[in-house]
């Protein structure tokens, strides 16, 4: 007897606590709403004065008593409600719902992977131009180097640019020329001052190490004088062809 009753006990609580039950209980309760509010809320003495009846008999007469149809109808609502609450609405509807949302994910990381793949793609794209432009500079630096060989006055245009950036170039370049073609490249001059012979710089270190560093002069220690190379000559010609086209303008 134990036994039995520990197996109906068993069966009540499994269907007391599936979702089937648990569900029909809330809709019944929201169908019921006024009934359960009156019997847990209203006083018995606000009924009697109002209605000469007892709070039971005023809850069984008005919300949960025989009411034909009307009681019938109460009762199966929260069976359907419950029916298309765990069967009906799932189905047909969450179902297809949860579908669509995971699509949406699926679709999300598909565009990010995309435009990340693009991104890579652009990347890939920017470092090809890149190395194209370096080995173009490269190939140009060589073609330039293979001419000067053979026409050297192209390199050095492109040095004497770069040298006419230095702001005392113009000075070195018009003291070189002053120096070889007035004082026949001699670093010192000499002059009578009351009948003594002084010497006199006639380029300033500055300017002369500025020449021979950047390969425009040679230097003869012993004689002190100094005597142009052929990049010198070359810039001493252009300089000279500037200030001729100025003086003709």
């Amino acid at each position: 007897m134990n036994e039995i009753g520990q197996s109906i006990a068993e069966a009540i609580r499994k269907r007391a606590v599936s979702s089937a039950l648990g569900t029909y209980l809330f809709f019944w309760c929201v169908i019921h709403w006024e009934g359960i509010y009156t019997t847990l809320f209203t006083s018995q003495d606000l009924i009697y004065t109002r209605y000469t009846l007892l709070k039971n008999e005023y809850v069984s007469h008005y919300f949960f008593g025989w009411h034909g149809w009307k009681t019938v109808a109460a009762y199966l609502a929260p069976v359907a409600l419950t029916a298309l609450f765990i069967w009906v609405i799932p189905k047909f509807i969450l179902v297809h719902t949860y579908r669509q949302e995971q699509r949406h994910k699926v679709d999300k990381r598909r565009i990010r992977y995309e435009e990340e793949e693009r991104l890579e793609d652009a990347r890939k794209g920017l470092a090809v131009q890149r190395q194209r432009a370096v080995e173009a500079e490269v190939s140009a630096s060589d073609a330039i180097k293979q001419a000067s060989k053979t026409n050297p006055t192209i390199a050095w245009q492109r040095e004497m640019g770069e040298f006419l950036k230095i702001e005392s170039s113009i000075p070195t370049l018009n003291a070189l020329r002053t120096t070889i073609y007035e004082d026949s490249g001699h670093l010192t001059s000499y002059e009578s001052a009351s009948g003594d012979w002084m010497s006199a710089i006639g380029i300033p270190s500055v300017q002369l190490a500025l020449a021979d560093t950047n390969d425009l002069i040679t230097i003869d220690k012993q004689n002190q004088t100094i005597e142009l190379t052929k990049k010198g000559k070359f810039f001493i010609s252009r300089l000279s062809a500037a200030y001729q086209t100025t003086a003709v303008d």
